[in-house]
């Protein structure tokens, strides 16, 4: 077998050379999930991993595996609410440039 030609380029990655595909998806989940930073998503999978004793790749590949399902349930009632937020954003950008043209006038 021989080994790779230096030529073979692989494709370009943003994540960090430290960081393990899993795991990285798994801490961008959460940090969208629970509206936290990265530091904070991974000091939740440390603790969860050292705490039970499981590696903490496993932990995050089992986290990833399980977001997914739960966004699925609900589904119907998340996809309204999301519905109206698309639905209803004008009003909500009309409302507050009335408010500010109201609060300039009241300035002069």
């Amino acid at each position: 077998m021989t080994a790779p030609s230096r030529n073979a380029q692989q494709p370009p990655s943003r994540r960090s050379p430290n960081v393990a595909p899993p795991l990285e998806q798994t801490l961008g989940m959460l940090m969208f999930v629970c509206d936290i930073s990265a530091d904070q998503a991974f000091a939740i999978l440390r603790t969860v991993s050292q705490d039970r004793t499981i590696k903490l790749t496993l932990i995050a590949e089992q986290i990833s595996k399980d977001l997914p399902e739960l966004a699925r349930s609900n589904r119907f009632e998340r996809r309204m609410h999301i519905d109206g937020i698309l639905s209803n954003a004008h009003r909500r950008v009309v409302d507050a440039t009335a408010r500010l043209l109201n609060e300039e006038s009241n300035n002069f």
